[in-house]
């Protein structure tokens, strides 16, 4: 497929409720692909435990569209939608830990790599992100 079918098909392409997904095209076989995503705020966890400040996020990833079809460009959106929802889940994810809020496997903080990293058990499976 060349980029400006697949940038077509992508524009043409809808997702989850909030989510919204954009391209254009780089070159003959490359594609610039954009994730907008409105959501909450991971950083602002209320003390009862809800997120309610609101939050875009905005996720880029260029696409070699040269040796695949159709299917081939939708599987690799909905590769990079479990990438970005695996990244935010291990934000989201807080254990009460006396009057905060732990994120055992923030994405942004080194014990929560590590701990990402650790295998149910117990091995490192090595950095995935």
């Amino acid at each position: 497929m060349d980029a400006w079918q697949a940038a077509d098909l992508i524009n043409r392409t809808i997702f989850r409720p909030g989510w919204k997904i954009d391209a254009r095209v780089l070159g003959d076989s490359a594609v610039d692909v954009e994730f907008r995503i409105e959501t909450v705020d991971t950083s602002y966890p209320s003390p009862d435990g809800e997120y309610r400040m609101p939050k875009t996020l905005v996720h880029a990833v260029q696409l070699d569209v040269r040796d695949t079809d159709l299917l081939g460009v939708l599987r690799s959106l909905l590769r990079e939608a479990h990438e970005i929802d695996e990244h935010e889940d291990r934000e989201f994810l807080r254990v009460r830990a006396g009057s905060a809020w732990d994120a055992p496997f923030h994405p942004h903080k080194p014990m929560g790599e590590i701990s990402w990293q650790v295998s149910d058990d117990g091995t490192r499976e090595g950095a995935r992100r």
